[in-house]
């Protein structure tokens, strides 16, 4: 790149779409634009939300995030805040499964507050605060709680927060065991029953609250 110090000088986003490089192509870099990237880290906050927000996505996903967010913390620690990076790349190279895990140790408000910085699609922000809610409850351990939280989440998120509490350290066996009985079975969802309120109302059950 020539003169590390001065392209970073005009263009401060080339810091973070370096990182992006490294993170999706496996990219190193050289000792200068190593610590030119240091020197100059701090001028992102003169760049458009939006215009980071597309870079860190892209970083996020891509197959060597963990080496370089690990390597590099302080530029990213501005636009994540805290995060959690180990086990990142054994997930997905998607979204949803990446910044749930990343933002797994912040609260649900910090978390959704990042998501709103990194202009994050509006259906994929619903999905990761879904799953970091579930990831602060108990594993479903029963018949029960499994089809509870199939109703609560949905299949891919399920498998979704399954995948990171694998990437987490944590023994999924019994889950996947339990979630597969429940596919299954069907009827953790209206769309599976083999009825439907058309059904009762046709038997002359009173339309309202009780068959929903």
């Amino acid at each position: 790149v020539g003169d590390a110090d001065a392209r970073f000088r005009e263009d401060a986003l080339r810091i973070l779409r370096a990182l992006r490089f490294a993170a999706t192509l496996g990219f190193t870099f050289t000792p200068d634009t190593a610590d030119a990237l240091l020197r100059h880290h701090a001028h992102l906050r003169h760049v458009s939300a939006e215009r980071i927000g597309v870079e860190m996505q892209k970083l996020v996903c891509g197959r060597h995030a963990q080496a370089v967010l690990h390597a590099y913390p302080q530029v990213v620690q501005p636009f994540l805040h805290a995060f959690e990076v180990q086990g990142i790349s054994a997930l997905a190279p998607d979204l949803v499964p990446r910044l749930s895990l990343l933002l797994s140790c912040q609260t649900r408000t910090q978390a959704q507050e990042t998501l709103r910085r990194l202009h994050i699609a509006k259906e994929s922000r619903r999905r990761i605060d879904a799953v970091l809610l579930a990831l602060s409850q108990p594993p479903f351990a029963d018949r029960v709680s499994v089809y509870r939280m199939l109703g609560q989440l949905g299949e891919e998120n399920v498998r979704v927060l399954l995948s990171v509490r694998q990437a987490h350290g944590e023994d999924i066996a019994q889950q996947l065991t339990l979630l597969k009985q429940a596919l299954l079975e069907g009827g953790w969802s209206r769309n599976t029953l083999a009825i439907s309120g058309k059904d009762l109302i046709a038997e002359h059950v009173p339309e309202g609250k009780e068959i929903g």
